[in-house]
Order: C-alpha cells, then sequence, then structure tokens
C-alpha cells in the first residue's frame, strides 16, 4: 500500500469513526427533544451518509487489492506449472 493510499484509507477510517461518534451523541439525547430538534435529525442523516460513502469506498479499495492479489496469485501459479 503506498503512502497516499494509506492517508487514504486512515482519511476514510477516520470519517467513518467521526459519524458514528456523531450518532452516538445523537441517540443519547431525550427521545422527544430528537423528535422536535431538526438539526440533530439532519445530523443523524448525514452522519449515515458519511458512513455509507466512506465504506463505499473502502470497499472498492479493498476490491482493488483483492485484484492485484489474486493476479499475482495468478502469475504464481502459471509460473510453478512451467
Amino acid at each position: 500500500m503506498t503512502r497516499i493510499e494509506k492517508e487514504n484509507f486512515n482519511r476514510l477510517m477516520d470519517e467513518v469513526t467521526e459519524a458514528l461518534d456523531e450518532i452516538r451523541s445523537i441517540v443519547s439525547t431525550d427521545t422527544d427533544k430528537f423528535y422536535t430538534d431538526r438539526r440533530a435529525r439532519y445530523s443523524l442523516r448525514y452522519s449515515v451518509i458519511m458512513i455509507v460513502e466512506a465504506l463505499a469506498d473502502l470497499l472498492l479499495f479493498l476490491k482493488r487489492i483483492l485484484m492485484i492479489l489474486l493476479k499475482a496469485i495468478g502469475r504464481l501459479s502459471s509460473s510453478l506449472k512451467a
């Protein structure tokens, strides 16, 4: 993993962690206050969106790594057969 990829991975993980912290904070408030506080509801929605987007990016990143590994295994396998 290159330095840039590692920084991107860490940034995405930080986004997920930050959004989860925000959700925990919102969920710990009183239910009635949550229903009357528009800002809290929108913040909760935004946090869920941030998590979904960050996890989608992480999955694409992991897919790329998996494809690289599978190609390397294929080359190794074919070189061992020869």
